[in-house]
């Protein structure tokens, strides 16, 4: 009986704690009284996950209906509508059992996820309800994309409702090259982007499709972009993003997870919140405390870490970490540091074939295998293009403070 009570008010105190203001409201909690008055007179499509849901824990399903707005298909995108397909996996289409409504996968990798005008065939307008992380390689947004290029030249109405980016205000690392354009790096935006996803949206039609899109978004309301912090996720972002931790150290160690023989957790209990080597390399000693100093150095609190992978079957030695504040963290100059390090303990740097596209340039990695280490000169051509897309994103901002 006391553990049962014990979580109850876990549960409280955990949604009452997601959000710094009281005041503070979701898109999806800030619906109109005209829109919910249109919404009850088409036949909607909801694109959404186990994300979608208010700060009461409702399911943005639930929400709509006890609006009485009818949702006839949702539409899932990768780690599919309840969040725990791996990454790259197929996500099947299904029904959900609590609403008996059919869910449609938006992740199909065998034609590369493009989607078509037939896929949203039998509904008036299209709502979005995802929450996305902050970096460009998270391929929610890549999904928005997608939906915003099929609906295009339709007449279909999208509505995003609009949620935090969990990063808050800081912009890092590169903008994408446009030969290196993928599902992993979607469009023109720097690595950690600052925006929200309904920003995004704004940015995306006004730059790809010419204004085409029938685009509304339904703002947050008393949402800051420094502080509306974020202090616990209400559902899992996906199987390896369970928790506000991961989701900050995913701002550099998405990265890192490219580069062997780094392990950053993936597929444990602490995903990408430890730095690991394989303990059979017998790393320097040394290497760690460097290691440990300079994460300090980007005001990142890191102790020893040891563990069993199960998926390689061998130990793992290193650094658990913990990131009291994500905005005091350059996660771009950081990822370079901790690279630059391992290279002068003679810790080989061996990059994934699809390290290039998720940086979103081949410079970075081109610039770390040439010795010739002018930071200078990479953060001189990194700021040129956050210049830039600063003056490209400004008409689409919707928030306070602009990122930066």
């Amino acid at each position: 009986m006391k553990w049962g009570i014990s979580r109850a008010i876990a549960f409280v105190f955990l949604l009452f704690s997601f959000v710094t203001q009281t005041n503070f409201k979701f898109g999806v909690e800030n619906l109109s009284v005209q829109l919910i008055e249109q919404l009850t007179q088409q036949r909607v499509g909801l694109i959404t996950n186990q994300t979608g849901r208010n700060q009461r824990g409702q399911s943005t399903v639930e929400v709509l209906q006890n609006h009485g707005i009818e949702v006839v298909t949702i539409f899932a995108p990768e780690h599919g509508y309840d969040g725990i397909v791996p990454a790259g996996q197929q996500v099947a289409d299904k029904v959900d059992k609590t609403t008996r409504t059919s869910i449609t996968s938006l992740y199909h990798t065998s034609h590369g996820n493009q989607l078509s005008t037939e896929t949203f065939v039998g509904v008036d307008v299209l709502l979005l309800d995802l929450q996305d992380v902050g970096m460009r390689h998270y391929t929610y947004i890549s999904t928005l994309f997608r939906v915003m290029s099929a609906i295009k030249d339709t007449s279909l109405q999208l509505v995003v409702l609009d949620r935090p980016n969990l990063l808050g205000a800081r912009v890092q690392g590169p903008v994408v090259d446009e030969n290196l354009i993928s599902f992993i790096s979607i469009a023109d935006i720097p690595l950690r982007h600052g925006l929200t996803i309904g920003e995004l949206a704004c940015y995306f039609n006004d730059r790809y499709f010419d204004d085409s899109v029938n685009v509304e978004i339904v703002k947050m309301h008393d949402y800051n972009r420094v502080t509306t912090l974020i202090k616990q996720l209400l559902a899992p972002l996906s199987p390896n993003l369970p928790s506000v931790q991961s989701c900050y150290g995913y701002s550099f160690l998405g990265l890192l997870g490219e580069v062997a023989l780094f392990d950053v957790g993936v597929g444990s209990d602490k995903p990408f919140r430890v730095i690991t080597l394989p303990r059979s390399l017998k790393v320097d000693a040394q290497f760690w405390k460097n290691l440990h100093k300079l994460l300090k150095d980007h005001d990142v609190h890191s102790k020893r870490y040891e563990y069993f992978n199960k998926k390689n079957n061998r130990w793992s030695r290193g650094l658990e970490l913990l990131i009291p504040a994500i905005d005091r963290v350059a996660n771009f100059d950081l990822f370079i540091d901790i690279c630059l390090l391992a290279q002068q303990f003679d810790i080989a740097l061996q990059f994934a074939s699809t390290f290039d596209k998720a940086m979103g340039t081949d410079y970075v990695r081109q610039w770390l295998q040439s010795g010739n280490y002018d930071k200078k000169q990479l953060q001189q051509m990194v700021d040129r293009q956050h210049k830039e897309f600063a003056d490209k994103v400004r008409g689409c901002l919707l928030y306070c403070p602009a990122p930066d």
